[in-house]
């Protein structure tokens, strides 16, 4: 399997997985880390049903356009596709989680984690890249 389309399917899941990690320590709500939730299976499969539907839907969006836009290695080819991916994934995180549909701050904290995680993942690649 090649190298970046490894990183773009890594960014998709560890951006979640984190995601969820920052919205629990957000709402100070540590259930799933619970001995009696872990035991009867309840943390996994609420880990499957809320993870599985945004990571689907974000791998079926985001891969693709970020892992060719690598393939060209042109900076702003890649900087504007990241952006709007970003941008996309907001919207729908905002629109399907919430009532509001122009400002939610979980989405807002959603765009921060795929950032950096995103630089984490590709620093090495954006720093080799070229305008």
């Amino acid at each position: 399997m090649n190298t970046y389309l490894k990183k773009v399917l890594i960014y998709v899941l560890l951006k979640y997985v984190l995601f969820f990690v920052v919205l629990m320590i957000k709402q100070n709500n540590f259930e799933l880390l619970e001995y009696d939730n872990i035991i009867s299976g309840g943390t996994v499969q609420y880990i499957f049903f809320v993870l599985s539907i945004p990571v689907i839907i974000s791998l079926i969006f985001t891969v693709g356009p970020i892992y060719f836009s690598f393939k060209s290695k042109n900076l702003l080819i890649i900087g504007f596709v990241l952006l709007l991916t970003l941008i996309f994934e907001y919207f729908m995180y905002v629109y399907g989680t919430s009532e509001k549909f122009f400002f939610d701050f979980n989405g807002l904290l959603l765009l921060i984690v795929s950032l950096v995680v995103f630089y984490f993942l590709f620093k090495k690649e954006i720093n080799d890249l070229k305008f």
